[in-house]
């Protein structure tokens, strides 16, 4: 309102500095005194020192007269602030809550509605017995997650991890309040001091195989050189010429650069490089070297030769004869999917057990192709068929090097046509005979089925 009617008054000469909000259409009325206008305040603001002015300098009077400085309304107001006056909780997670040595988890932190203001600095680790990796948010502004480390060398079983929710504020500026921790987790990073022991040491053919007591893992990846080792066959040093190791079966597999032969004498050596531990040595995942070992015998594994089965005489196509008398066919010994070596060693057509040797010229061991169906005997028209694979006289799934048991008979038969409740059978029955070892008042045997 002006004392007088007024000229060149608009908008431009409203100040909207300290207003927080906005002005809309200023209307005259017909007085040319007053002028009204809708306000509006800004949205989340809270704010008690307001002012709307106008600046006098542009306005004029009837008479030309130009007003002097500023007019300013009194202070008001404004509190547009979300009617939400609760400040965010969060829950903390642990994807793995007993943590040993080598391992990490992730940390998921999630609050009950989107915030702001919240980053590592929030993060409370005072009792945590680690270190948190980079958060990252997801999109629904709720939920962050990183990776936490344990510290190393740790036994602790009273864990947290904690937020500080004082500095992080949700959509409407309330902050949260006080600490949100994790449920107690446990850390037992104590490194593993026992070293491996050096257990047994078998060959055959070019893969010699050093096997270990350790409670947990060997190292895979800092292994020796092959000059660490010496391995003699009849007195005679023979190359190695890779090394390989398997962390969870805990062995070391040297292959040769000259295969042995049945009978031979072998030995092998291993020298650790230092006497401290090693970055390249036979170590556990801890870092712990096995000791050198001088000189050991290395049980030979190698089977003897095949000699080539007879020809049959009663039949001129020779494509079914029984090489080894075990009952089967070689021609359906030979289909059998063949399995890798003890040592890795590539499969060979024919080799079911997996020793280096087709099946047919093996006696002591079988394989024969079934039908996948419990009435296995009567062949059903139209069922799958597999493998199997019956080793006697077995160690470790492979026949005794120059064993005389023999497999002399293996077939499939039907399943009893009433089994025990929750019972099943899908291959039918194995039945097979054998005659044992020499020397022998009972046989061992092993049976290979694909999974």
């Amino acid at each position: 309102r002006f004392n007088e009617p007024v000229t060149n008054f608009d908008a431009s000469d409203v100040v909207l500095t300290d207003a927080n909000g906005t002005l809309g259409t200023l209307t005259a009325n017909a007085d040319g005194k007053t002028w009204t206008a809708t306000f509006t305040p800004t949205a989340n603001v809270n704010d008690t020192t307001n002012t709307i002015s106008v600046n006098l300098t542009g306005v004029t009077d009837d008479a030309g007269n130009a007003g002097v400085g500023t007019a300013s309304s009194s202070n008001y107001t404004v509190d547009t602030r979300s009617a939400d006056t609760t400040g965010p909780t969060a829950t903390i997670t642990l994807a793995d809550t007993a943590l040993t040595v080598g391992e990490t988890t992730t940390v998921t932190i999630r609050f009950n509605e989107p915030v702001t203001n919240f980053d590592a600095s929030d993060v409370v680790l005072t009792d945590a017995n680690g270190t948190l990796g980079t958060l990252t948010a997801n999109a629904d502004g709720k939920t962050w997650t990183a990776t936490f480390t344990p510290t190393a060398n740790v036994n602790d079983t009273t864990n947290t991890i904690s937020v500080n929710l004082t500095g992080v504020t949700d959509d409407a500026g309330n902050a949260g309040i006080s600490i949100a921790s994790s449920a107690n987790y446990t850390v037992d990073t104590r490194p593993d001091t026992t070293p491996p022991v050096i257990n047994t040491a078998t060959v055959s053919d070019n893969q010699l195989v050093l096997t270990y007591t350790e409670a947990n893992r060997l190292d895979a990846t800092h292994i020796p050189p092959t000059t660490a080792f010496a391995v003699r066959v009849d007195n005679v040093l023979i190359a190695v010429t890779a090394v390989a190791v398997n962390a969870q079966d805990k062995t070391v597999s040297l292959t040769l650069a000259t295969a042995v032969s049945r009978g031979q004498a072998v030995t092998v050596a291993y020298n650790d490089p230092t006497a401290g531990d090693d970055a390249n040595a036979i170590q556990d995942a801890a870092g712990n070297d096995a000791a050198s070992f001088p000189a050991m015998q290395v049980n030979n594994r190698t089977p003897a030769p095949q000699s080539p089965a007879p020809p049959d005489k009663d039949i001129k196509d020779d494509k079914d004869t029984d090489g080894d008398s075990d009952g089967v066919p070689s021609s359906v010994e030979d289909l059998t999917p063949g399995i890798p070596g003890p040592a890795g060693a590539a499969p060979i057509a024919g080799d079911g057990n997996g020793d280096g040797v087709k099946d047919s010229m093996q006696a002591a061991v079988s394989s024969v192709s079934l039908v996948r169906s419990p009435t296995g005997e009567s062949k059903p028209a139209g069922a799958a068929s597999t493998h199997v694979t019956l080793v006697a006289d077995s160690l470790d799934g492979k026949p005794n090097p120059g064993s005389s048991a023999r497999i002399t008979h293996l077939e499939q038969k039907n399943a009893p046509a009433e089994l025990p409740k929750g019972m099943e059978m899908p291959l039918g029955l194995l039945r097979f005979e054998a005659a044992q070892a020499t020397g022998h008042g009972s046989e061992k045997f092993s049976l290979y089925v694909d999974p």
